[in-house]
C-alpha cells in the first residue's frame, strides 16, 4: 500500500482511518511520502495496526520525527526492508533518539535504504540492525556539516553485508573505504556519484578497495549521466589495475576513456596476462573510444605514432587486450551514442562473432 501526501492533503485523517476504521487485506508493504508537518504519530499508529508488514518505506516531511516511526517498525516481527528518506533534511538532530532503539529490535531486517544529510544517514546506520543485514543503499544529500566519512564509520559492524551502494551528492572520500574492512563477505560494491560530481578515484584508491574487500564479485564506479563531461572518465590503465588487483570480480561497470588522446603514454600493443581469470561481464556504459579506427588501421596499429595519430586503438586491439586481461570475458556492453558501434564490435570479437 502506498500513500503520497502533499501540503493541504488529509494525510492524518487517511492514516487514522487505515489504522482504526478501514478493514484492509493483510498488508505486506507500506509506503508513505509526506510533505506535511507532524504526521509521525499517525504513521506510527498505522504501522502498528498492520503487523504483517515486511517492507516499510517512509519519506519524512518537515518536523516529522524519525525515531518514533522506527520504534514502531521495530515491533513488526516480519519486517525485512526499511527505506527512510529525510526529504527536507530536518531530522538531522535526531541521531541520539534514533540510536536509543533496543539492540536486537530490528534483527529481521536484511535490507536498508537511507537518503538524507550526513548526520541523518550516520544516525540511521547506527541502528541495532547489524546482525542479518545483507544490503545497504546510501543516498547522501548535500553537505550539512557532518563529514561524509562519518556516515561510513558504522559500516564495519555489518559483517554479513553482501551489497553496498553509495550515491553521494558530494566528493567520495575514498580514504573512508578502510572502514569497510569488517565487511569481509561483501560481494557487490557500487559508487554512483551525482551529476557533475567527479568520481575522483585514483589507482591508490582502487588498491585500497581491493585490500578492504577481497571477496568482491561486482564493482561499479560511475557517475549519473553527464554526456560530454570529461571528469567522469578513468584512464585505461585503471582497468589494468582492476584486472590485477580484483581477483574475484565477475562483473565490472565503469566509465573509461579508451581513446588514444586520453592515454598518450599507454602501451596498447603489449597486454599482459593477469590475475583475474573469472570476469565475465564488462559494462563500459558511456565510455569513450575512438570512432575513426577501421580494420586497416588496426592491422597496422603497431606502426602508428599515437602521439600524432587521430586514429587510436580500435576494436581489434582493445578486444585482444581485454582477452589477455580477462580470459573468461564474454560480454562487453557500451551504450555511448557516439562510440556504441565500436564497443559493439569489441563485444562481437570477444564472443567470437567477428574477427
Amino acid at each position: 500500500m502506498s500513500i503520497y501526501s502533499r501540503p493541504g492533503g488529509p494525510a492524518e485523517a487517511v492514516l487514522n482511518s487505515i489504522a482504526n476504521d478501514i478493514s484492509l487485506p493483510k498488508l505486506t508493504r507500506f509506503s508513505i511520502t509526506t510533505f506535511v508537518d507532524g504526521c509521525g504519530p499517525a504513521i506510527s499508529q498505522t504501522i502498528l495496526s498492520h503487523r504483517g508488514v515486511q517492507s516499510l518505506t517512509i519519506g519524512l516531511g518537515t518536523r516529522t520525527q524519525a525515531a518514533p516511526i522506527l520504534q514502531s517498525g521495530a515491533q513488526l516481527p516480519h519486517l525485512h526492508h526499511i527505506s527512510i528518506s529525510d526529504l527536507f533534511r530536518t531530522a538531522t538532530d535526531q541521531g541520539p533518539n534514533v540510536r536509543r532503539l533496543p539492540r536486537g529490535s530490528l534483527a529481521a531486517v536484511t535490507s536498508l535504504k537511507v537518503v538524507g544529510g550526513s548526520a541523518f544517514v550516520d544516525a540511521v546506520l547506527g541502528l541495532p540492525v547489524a546482525g542479518n543485514m545483507e544490503s545497504i543503499y546510501i543516498g547522501l544529500a548535500e553537505e550539512d556539516g557532518t563529514p561524509f566519512a562519518h556516515c561510513l564509520r558504522s559500516i564495519g559492524q555489518f559483517t554479513r553485508l553482501k551489497c553496498l551502494e553509495l550515491q553521494p551528492d558530494k566528493r567520495m572520500p575514498w580514504s573512508a573505504v578502510s572502514m569497510l574492512v569488517g565487511c569481509r563477505e561483501l560481494e557487490v560494491f557500487r559508487v554512483v556519484t551525482a551529476r557533475f560530481r567527479p568520481l575522483d578515484v585514483s589507482e591508490a584508491d582502487l588498491e585500497r578497495i581491493a585490500n578492504a574487500l577481497p571477496r568482491l564479485q561486482e564493482l561499479t564506479l560511475t557517475s549519473l549521466s553527464n554526456l560530454g563531461w570529461e571528469a567522469k572518465y578513468m584512464p585505461i590503465r585503471y582497468l589494468y589495475c582492476i584486472a590485477t588487483r580484483f581477483r574475484n570480480l565477475r562483473k565490472l561497470c565503469v566509465f573509461v576513456d579508451a581513446t588514444a588522446k586520453g592515454n598518450p603514454t599507454f602501451d596498447w600493443t603489449a597486454p599482459e596476462a593477469v590475475a583475474n581469470k573469472v570476469l565475465e561481464e564488462l559494462d563500459v556504459a558511456l565510455s569513450k573510444v575512438d570512432r575513426e579506427a577501421e580494420a586497416a588501421a588496426n592491422e597496422a596499429f603497431e606502426e602508428l605514432d599515437l602521439a600524432s595519430s587521430a586514429v587510436g586503438p580500435g576494436p581489434k586491439v582493445i578486444a585482444k587486450m581485454f582477452r589477455a586481461w580477462w580470459p573468461r570475458l564474454r560480454v562487453v556492453k557500451g551504450d555511448d551514442p557516439e562510440s556504441g558501434r565500436v564497443w559493439a564490435e569489441v563485444n562481437a570479437i570477444i564472443r567470437g562473432e567477428s574477427k
